[in-house]
């Protein structure tokens, strides 16, 4: 096993400033073996405080177009066990719904005439990891200490290449982690009192972290749901309450959305792409109620009998 190569991570709290610098390591990992997760190095050796990173001010209120939802095709031939073992359901990209679930398995939902496509876990993880698995060879692993990504642009030779980014420096109870979204260069994830959104760019990885209760606009008690949106953006709601926030040079610009859901506010999922300028939802929407999938477009959440 192979250590190479640093980057920086800058932390940024969303109230009250507390940046330090943490390095992330990369590590080359065999697909067919289990790996026990070494922990990245962390070096607070930077104080970039001043630095005019900040929460930024709450904007009024928007309410979005309705959507009308409804029930996915086919969705009495979905196995029983199949919503059992549903972890997330998230809008990776405008025109891209992952159903992400237990094992490291996931589906890519949203062909008008095809059942959802199953993803297979491309690597073999250790007890106590999460394993999610993205389109075209992507995954994140999630353990209460750190992060794995694979490496973009790693080769596929028996190998393959994983970023690895410790979470010592984030806030909130990190035995209770549970992850909210999962992208190919993002992540969000729910520490019980805290939020963290991890982006990974150019090689440098970014980590935003909000306490929920002094949120500048906080969409309810209990956040359900996340995700990134249009231009940047990413949001957490619960129910049709909807905090979205766009980042604008230096400070982020928060915005709190109603997304009328008529009648499926109970949801135990919900996968969007909002764009606020257009103030609307993108694309197809799904949404997780019970044990059934609605969605805009109706699309198989299973094959036909």
């Amino acid at each position: 096993m192979k250590i190479k190569g640093l980057s920086a991570i800058f932390w940024v709290l969303a109230l009250g400033l507390s940046p330090s610098c943490s390095k992330n390591s990369e590590t080359e990992v065999n697909k067919r073996t289990p790996r026990e997760a070494e922990g990245a190095n962390a070096d607070p050796n930077r104080d970039n405080s001043g630095n005019g990173f900040g929460s930024g001010d709450a904007m009024g209120d928007v309410t979005f177009g309705a959507l009308s939802l409804q029930l996915a095709k086919n969705s009495e031939n979905l196995g029983a066990d199949f919503v059992s073992n549903v972890v997330i359901v998230n809008k990776t990209k405008e025109d891209q719904t992952v159903i992400f679930g237990k094992g490291g398995r996931s589906w890519v939902y949203g062909a008008p005439d095809k059942a959802p496509q199953q993803l297979e876990p491309s690597v073999v993880v250790a007890e106590g990891s999460q394993l999610l698995t993205l389109p075209d060879g992507e995954f994140w692993v999630v353990r209460p200490e750190e992060l794995g990504r694979r490496k973009a642009g790693s080769v596929d030779q028996g190998s393959i290449t994983i970023e690895r980014f410790s979470l010592a420096t984030v806030q909130g109870n990190k035995e209770k982690i549970k992850v909210l979204f999962a992208g190919a260069t993002d992540i969000i994830l729910h520490l019980e009192t805290h939020l963290a959104v991890l982006s990974v760019k150019e090689g440098q990885a970014i980590l935003n972290q909000f306490e929920i209760a002094k949120l500048p606009v906080n969409p309810g008690a209990s956040i359900k749901a996340a995700g990134r949106g249009a231009n940047g953006s990413f949001w957490f709601a619960s129910g049709d309450q909807v905090a979205l926030v766009e980042p604008k040079a230096e400070v982020f610009s928060w915005k709190k959305i109603k997304i009328p859901l008529a009648g499926y506010e109970d949801y135990l999922q919900f996968a969007a792409w909002p764009d606020l300028a257009a103030k609307m939802v993108m694309g197809d929407a799904v949404l997780l109620q019970g044990d059934k999938f609605w969605s805009v477009s109706g699309a198989p959440i299973a094959a036909a009998p």
